[in-house]
This record gives C-alpha cells, structure tokens and sequence, in this order.
C-alpha cells in the first residue's frame, strides 16, 4: 500500500520528493526526517522532525478488486454496491488500471508456471509467510494449497531451513530429508532484491521419492 501512495504521488505531479516505503517491522533509512502518513499516526517512527498526515486513504477499486479475488468472493464485484463506489472513486487513473492488469497477468503466468514444473516448490516472503506452494510440493508433504497460503512457514514445513536460508542470504544446497513416508532431495535458494533478502524457495531439484516398501 506505502508503493501505491508513492505511485500515485507521482503520478499527480509530486516528483520533486524521494519516498522511501516504511512499515511497523522496516528500518528508517539514514537521513530521513520527514514522514508522511495517511492518518497513522501511530506508525509513524520516532525521531521525525516533520510529520505530514494526509489523512485516511479510502480503498481504491483495484484495492477491492484484489481483495474479492483473493477472498474468492468475485461476485460482490458485480453488485450495485460496488459499481456505485467504482464511481465514487473514479480518478481516470489509467496508468495504474494498467499497472493492476499486468500483474494479476504475472501472477497468473506465474501460477501456471509453478503448477506445470515437475518439481515440488513452495515459497515465503520476508515474513516467512509462504505465498507459493505448487501441486507436486502438496503432493509431497499432504498439505492443502489453499490452506497453507499466508501462514508461517514454521507451523506447516518446520522441517525446511527456510531461515537458515533466508538469513545467509544463500543458497542451501540439496540435501536428503524424510518427510512423511517420502525421502527427497530438497534445496533451497534466497530471493534477494538490492543485497536484502524478501523471501526464499525450497526446491525438489532432480526428485527421485520412494517410499519404504515396509510401509503401506
């Protein structure tokens, strides 16, 4: 939401300001002593000489176009409810209606990417929060996709160093782990963006599962 306000800013003509996205769990960056907040005032990080409250941001149609799907509630979308606040809010913000189609397209690209590899692949962010799980990798551990979505990764794989990997911002190589009645090879890589890590992957690379021909 902070990368939305800052796109927004600039595209109404604010460009002569750098902003820098921030959060309750961020760092503020040497040298800012200017913040500026929609109405959160709590959030706003001690040692701020200036502070500009903006006020509340209503959400956005795309904001509420993302949440009904996500919710996989579509069907609000075609309520009188929901035109009538697309009107509302109606800006002609063209640029960004762009910017939302072309990435619920990545993200679809993306899922069928996932679903077609025949390899087992889950996915957190930086909050250790998995965001990506394909069919092998549920195949292989007996987890419900849907389920697992937004939760840590520690209360459904704690069996897979994603924070030995995340904070060596390295690569683990493959190693062989028991999960469940399967045994696989499973290593994981870091997702890193300007040196700083947001998320990593456990990978199934080169698979071979058997199962222990003791058990049924």
């Amino acid at each position: 939401m902070a990368r939305e306000a800052i796109t927004q800013l600039e595209q109404l003509g604010v460009n002569q300001l750098g902003f820098e996205p921030y959060g309750p769990d961020s760092q503020v960056p040497e040298g800012i002593s200017l913040a500026v907040t929609p109405d959160e005032m709590d959030f706003v990080p001690e040692g701020m000489e200036e502070v500009i409250n903006i006020g509340h941001r209503p959400c956005t149609p795309g904001t509420m176009i993302e949440m009904a799907i996500r919710l996989e509630l579509e069907g609000l979308l075609e309520e009188k409810g929901f035109r009538n606040y697309m009107k509302s809010m109606a800006a002609g913000n063209y640029s960004f209606d762009q910017m939302f189609v072309r990435s619920r397209k990545m993200e679809s690209r993306f899922d069928i990417l996932m679903d077609i590899l025949d390899e087992g692949m889950i996915g957190v962010n930086e909050k250790g929060e998995v965001y990506a799980c394909n069919q092998k990798a549920a195949e292989i551990t007996g987890v419900n996709r849907t389920r697992v979505s937004g939760k840590i990764w520690r209360e459904v794989f704690p069996y897979i160093p994603f924070d030995a990997c995340m904070e060596g911002k390295s690569a683990l190589p493959p190693k062989l782990i028991r999960i469940g009645t399967a045994n696989i090879n499973l290593g994981l890589v870091p997702v890193l963006r300007n040196g700083e890590c947001i998320g990593a992957f456990a990978a199934s690379r080169g698979l071979t599962i058997w199962k222990n021909a003791r058990m049924n």
